[in-house]
């Protein structure tokens, strides 16, 4: 007589970007974590241990692994008795609407994730955490998360979170516009003359007077946020 039991819990809050959905197979179970259909999917580990076959490498989400699946992609999951996790669901459309959003141009080749997140990093630890609250909040009578407004927000956070702290097909561009962002206005407007139009004979006084600066004061802007001179 085969004595494994199983005792399965799926406990899902569908939203219209991000579904957090609580699982548990209570016995030895071999699953296969898709992004079936136009779906990211995220497996956040809770208690026990399910082991990630990806591609024949393996990685165990004890160890402080999360697991990503892009749309068309699995990963099959082996799980023990005790292992339960946190399972989030998120719309294609929507995060890539989002990634849009932080680069300022269109997704023309598929987003995908690299497949195993680090939990033990600040990035994915603090990803987690975040996702956890939304997950959370869902789950209180009344709770902040019940007015629309605040849902919006927190599956954007969730979102723009994912986008920022696992690596994927668009993370240098990110990385590009994110640095742009931060520099000070007339550093980010001479790099802009520069990259327009790469071919002119620039000489750092005619790109000081078309940022409306001194050459001193562009060169030293230059060498503290981007570590080069202007030429």
């Amino acid at each position: 007589t085969d004595r494994r039991r199983l005792a399965a819990r799926l406990h899902a809050v569908p939203l219209p970007s991000v579904t957090p959905m609580y699982l548990a197979y209570g016995g030895d179970v071999v699953d296969v974590l898709a992004g079936d259909g136009p779906f990211y999917v995220v497996h956040v580990p809770l208690t026990g241990r399910v082991v990630i076959n990806d591609d024949g490498r393996e990685f165990t989400t004890s160890s402080g692994s999360a697991a990503v699946a892009s749309p068309t992609e699995s990963l099959e999951l082996r799980w023990h008795p005790d292992a339960s996790a946190m399972v989030f669901r998120i719309d294609q459309r929507a995060l890539e609407g989002a990634l849009v959003d932080l680069i300022r141009l269109p997704v023309e080749k598929p987003l995908r994730f690299e497949r195993r997140m680090d939990l033990t990093s600040q990035p994915g630890a603090s990803w987690a955490h975040a996702a956890m609250f939304l997950a959370d909040e869902l789950n209180q009578t009344g709770g902040v998360v019940s007015h629309p407004l605040v849902a919006t927000d927190l599956q954007r956070m969730i979102m723009r979170g994912l986008l920022l702290c696992q690596p994927h097909t668009y993370t240098a561009v990110l990385a590009d516009e994110t640095t742009a962002a931060t520099l000070p206005p007339h550093i980010a407007a001479a790099v802009a003359v520069i990259e327009s139009a790469p071919e002119r004979q620039l000489t750092v006084e005619t790109l000081a007077r078309e940022v409306n600066v001194s050459p001193r004061l562009l060169q030293a802007g230059f060498r503290e946020h981007l570590g080069v001179p202007p030429m």
